[in-house]
């Protein structure tokens, strides 16, 4: 009998353990210090509902990855192929990146930035916009994440991938640079000259296929632009970000998202709150539905009982 209790309480034991370490390390992914800094020429230019966002989207979307790669913990030492199924490679990347991180350690978001696609039609840039950010770790260079949009439905989604990490960009890289890409190649351009920041031809994210002459012209005619001329094409492409249906399904889907925590700005609040979004996102349009068909039901029986009240005085 003593060894079954002796058993019980070393199995108890271990669930709390478990428990405590699953708990500990999730803790530890609220328990850093986030800050923003958007200093830079992409900073005055990118959607507001975007960056007054990037804290609690980053929070969510990172907390949520480590919580999920210390749950599997156990998993993850036992057989990795079952892991794999339960922890995307994106989780399990960021939960390695967040291990290094400590209680007191001050996370700073910054220096945001856009990659122009040059290698394109002016109707083909539609698709999926990127917003690149910087993170530093007490003052050093710390990872790259993206919040890609989706052009049409407006949905934002968080995207922290390696591949990123060659993209040479980071604190050093001058305020005023502006990027863009030609297929493989990111280019980063100031006033004083050109260099490229990334080559992919050997890393398979390119296919080889026959060049369409429409984008390679597009590229040549971008090509020969001064610095000043480039910026403006790039600042007008990212502008279209910042206002229409785009803006209003983005800042819907990031509401729903974020929930409470969501950041609104002002100049926002007067497009979306006009008296239909308010109306049909508070859901009062049940009850709007259910008094409207109540005063139908009445109007139509004082309209019978007149009828009949009419057709009595006349007999």
């Amino acid at each position: 009998m003593g060894r079954i209790k002796k058993s019980a309480l070393l199995l108890c034991m271990g669930i709390l353990a478990v428990l405590g370490s699953i708990g500990a390390g999730a803790k530890q992914a609220e328990a850093y210090t986030l800050e923003t800094d958007f200093n830079g020429i992409y900073g005055k230019e990118m959607p507001s509902y975007i960056l007054k966002n990037v804290e609690p989207l980053f929070r969510k979307h990172v907390d949520k990855a480590v919580k999920k790669y210390n749950k599997y913990a156990q998993l993850r030492e036992d057989d990795y192929v079952s892991y794999t199924e339960k922890v995307s490679k994106e989780d399990n990347k960021l939960g390695e990146l967040m291990k290094k991180v400590k209680d007191d350690d001050v996370l700073r978001i910054y220096r945001p930035f856009y990659i122009y696609n040059a290698y394109s039609t002016q109707s083909s840039q539609k698709g999926v916009s990127e917003y690149y950010f910087l993170v530093s770790r007490n003052g050093k260079d710390f990872c790259k994440f993206r919040l890609q949009l989706d052009d049409y439905s407006g949905k934002i989604y968080f995207n922290y991938d390696e591949s990123d990490h060659f993209l040479q960009i980071n604190s050093k890289t001058p305020k005023n640079m502006i990027f863009y890409r030609n297929r493989e190649y990111v280019y980063g351009e100031t006033a004083e000259g050109k260099e490229t920041l990334r080559d992919s031809r050997n890393t398979g994210n390119w296919l080889a296929t026959d060049d369409d002459l429409a984008m390679q012209e597009q590229y040549k005619s971008f090509k020969k632009l001064s610095y000043d001329q480039k910026k403006k094409i790039i600042m007008e492409n990212l502008a279209v970000m910042k206002k229409g249906r785009i803006k209003k399904k983005a800042i819907k889907y990031i509401k729903k998202d974020l929930g409470k925590e969501y950041v609104e700005s002002e100049s926002d609040k007067k497009i979306v709150d006009s008296p239909l979004t308010a109306f049909t996102e508070k859901k009062d349009y049940k009850k709007y539905i259910v008094g409207g068909v109540v005063v139908v039901a009445v109007l139509l029986a004082a309209f019978i009982l007149r009828k009949l009240y009419l057709k009595f005085m006349e007999e």
